[in-house]
């Protein structure tokens, strides 16, 4: 389940219409232009084996956006390795049968499949996630940029489900 670092309520960020992703594998705390999540240090081995799932309630600014999340393997030093990413214009959050504008202002849900993985994350180090509105690296970005989104927490409301071989 998805919560701040800090306790307090919802997180929100920017799009700015360019790539944090690089600055963020350095930097991996939350700015204004992307939210970081980390999970605490991993107590064995653990084996991601297919397609993990970004569930979210979110609200934005806009009737438009995309999101760019970026699973990542953080060691005890502070870096972090890329291990899957994923991408979802959210008009087409229900499908891509249909383009479906985002009431701007109103929570939505949407699902953010990421790219099939295997990745074993080695015990002491932790899972992060990176979540931008714009990778401009590797998706086609979001024009024109500064939609605000608010990422909704709490039991269930957003969440990342990952695909955990035993």
């Amino acid at each position: 389940v998805l919560a701040p670092r800090v306790q307090g309520g919802d997180a929100a960020f920017t799009d700015t219409g360019s790539s944090a992703e690089e600055l963020a594998m350095r930097m991996l705390d939350a700015e204004a232009g992307w939210l970081a999540y980390r999970s605490a240090p991993l107590a064995a081995d653990l084996r991601l084996a297919g397609t993990p799932r970004l569930e979210l309630s979110l609200t934005a600014s806009a009737d438009h956006g995309h999101l760019a999340p970026t699973l990542v393997d953080i060691a005890p030093d502070g870096s972090a390795t890329a291990i899957t990413r994923g991408f979802l214009n959210l008009r087409y959050r229900s499908g891509l049968e249909r383009e479906e504008p985002v009431p701007a202002g109103e929570p939505v849900t949407a699902t953010v499949a990421f790219s099939p993985q295997d990745h074993t994350v080695q015990a002491g180090h932790r899972i992060g996630l990176l979540l931008a509105g714009s990778n401009v690296a590797w998706a086609v970005p979001d024009a024109p940029a500064g939609t605000r989104f608010t990422v909704h927490h709490g039991t269930r409301a957003s969440q990342l489900v990952l695909p955990v071989a035993r």
